[in-house]
């Protein structure tokens, strides 16, 4: 039975594999693996959730304008990405929410990024080419970064039509994706979906000879609203993707909004799939023998499992303007065993304004003065997931479906 490890960024519509093929530069199918080493995943939704960036140097940046970035958030910076790099991870996932992404907003006028729907633009190359060179700056290289579209990436939670947030759709999508899937306008991935609304921004990819991750949207416009669903030319594609794996592959699925509930949350607006288990996405992940399922959006940890051999769903992720780091690591052995291990880097004080009352700058100016992180992290769980989809060892947050009120 194939291993599926559901990181299903959801996104986008149908569509035939184009491009580079499973040995990628940058994957660790493309790099020499030492011996029998696992290989090695790290998951961090929601990193930062806010905008932080020293923006000076930025084309409509002018002197007394307000910056993203203080002495506060740039040990934050270096403190945060310095040990998810020192976790030695082959591949980084994550599952949407790393900005504020609130730039259809700006609520003093500073007119940082200008006006219209081009500061739109403006603001997501800003903030998300400095969070790539955090990476970086770790010593990361950010071909091993994988992404996907979370609501602050289209301004946050789901707009309604007439909106200015539901009118710059398109622009929050054109900006995450020149960045992150389709630089330069030509899809970064061989297996993406070819047309329609997430062709820019779905993809799977081998990051192993036996490790397909598989990214989807679950964001789609439609003429009420932007919904949390994964639409008829997605779900097709998808199906294409999984009934291509062989019996000993793991796969791997991540996506931002959780599918099951109830599920722990903090400080969340609670997004979650239209029509949860019932959904034709998850009726399909079920068919298809995925074993887990990775979600952001709700910034706490909970596993949960309808019945033995179905889907693993692991919620999880940060929130750094409220002062936590939650992520989880993984390792895939030789046999599709999975061990995960959750890690949070905890908070040691938050300190909402400067003496001058100031918060950190943004359009929305959401983000505290100073947060002051612990310099290390500490194990809150672990779960070992068999490749017939058998749960054993599971402690501490990721205990199998706990009594969550």
């Amino acid at each position: 039975m194939a291993t599926v490890l559901a990181l299903v960024l959801a996104a986008g519509q149908v569509g035939t594999p184009a491009g580079p093929g499973p040995a990628e530069a940058g994957t660790p199918a493309a790099r020499e693996r030492s011996g029998d080493a696992p290989y090695r995943f790290l998951s961090v939704p929601d990193l930062f959730n806010g905008d932080v960036a020293d923006l000076r140097g930025t084309a409509t940046w002018r002197p007394g304008m307000p910056n993203s970035w203080n002495e506060h958030w740039a040990a934050n910076v270096e403190n945060v990405f310095g040990q998810l790099a020192a976790q030695d991870a082959d591949d980084y996932l994550v599952a949407g929410d790393l900005v504020e992404g609130q730039w259809q907003l700006d609520k003093r006028d500073d007119r940082v990024f200008g006006t219209g729907p081009a500061a739109v633009t403006r603001a997501g190359n800003a903030y998300y080419s400095r969070w790539k060179s955090y990476w970086r700056q770790a010593g990361v290289d950010t071909d091993r970064v994988r992404v996907a579209v979370g609501d602050h990436e289209i301004g946050d939670n789901l707009p309604r039509a007439g909106t200015r947030q539901y009118a710059y759709y398109d622009r929050f999508k054109n900006v995450f994706a020149r960045q992150f899937t389709a630089p330069g306008g030509r899809p970064r991935y061989r297996m993406h979906p070819p047309t329609g609304q997430h062709a820019d921004t779905a993809y799977a990819v081998w990051l192993a000879p036996s490790v397909l991750l598989v990214s989807v949207d679950v964001f789609t416009r439609r003429k009420d609203r932007v919904r949390t669903t994964v639409d008829d030319a997605q779900l097709a594609w998808l199906r294409r993707v999984l009934a291509r794996t062989e019996p000993d592959d793991t796969v791997l699925v991540q996506g931002h909004t959780p599918v099951l509930g109830p599920v722990r949350t903090f400080a969340s607006s609670h997004l979650r799939l239209e029509g949860g288990e019932r959904s034709a996405f998850w009726q399909l992940l079920r068919r298809a023998d995925v074993d887990l399922y990775l979600a952001g959006e709700v910034h706490a940890d909970t596993a949960v499992q309808r019945a033995p051999g179905e889907p693993v769903q692991v919620t999880h992720g940060g929130l750094a303007k409220y002062g936590t780091i939650r992520f989880l690591t993984g390792e895939v052995a030789d046999d599709g065993t999975v061990r995960l291990v959750s890690h949070q880097i905890r908070r040691r004080s938050v300190q909402p304004t400067s003496p001058r009352g100031r918060r950190l700058w943004s359009t929305n100016k959401t983000m505290p003065w100073k947060v002051v992180l612990d310099p290390f992290s500490t194990e809150t769980g672990g779960l070992t997931l068999s490749p017939d989809g058998v749960v054993s060892d599971d402690t501490g947050v990721l205990r199998l479906n706990p009594d969550v009120g």
